[in-house]
């Protein structure tokens, strides 16, 4: 028997229709969910090698964020009838195509 898994890329916040409308197929053709919460970094706000107070507060506020997204996922994917799992990673804008086909890769290669 063939395993099917369905990668559903969301990102903070997440959105409850997405979540559920993945949920749902899920179910219906009975695969397992992996659910990929993607969190953005800031640009820097200097060419310079000094960074300003605000930009690492705004990046531990986003982690804070991206943990507390996956958390709620998690929370909601428990109370549902699904084999699942929550991954969460934290991407650069000009390197996240590059990390959500590594999480990809990842589900087609395992």
């Amino acid at each position: 028997m063939p395993f099917k898994t369905i990668l559903a890329v969301l990102g903070v916040p997440q959105t409850d229709r997405d979540l559920q409308t993945a949920a749902d197929i899920s179910i219906q053709v009975r695969a397992h969910l992996s659910v990929l919460i993607v969190g953005f970094a800031p640009q820097p706000t200097s060419r310079y090698a000094t960074l300003a107070s605000a930009w690492f507060e705004q990046r531990d506020w986003n982690l804070k964020a991206l943990g507390e997204t996956a958390k709620t996922v998690r929370d909601k994917l428990s109370k549902r009838e699904i084999s699942f799992e929550v991954d969460s990673i934290y991407a650069e804008v000009a390197g996240a195509t590059y990390d959500i086909g590594d999480a990809a890769s990842i589900l087609i290669s395992s």
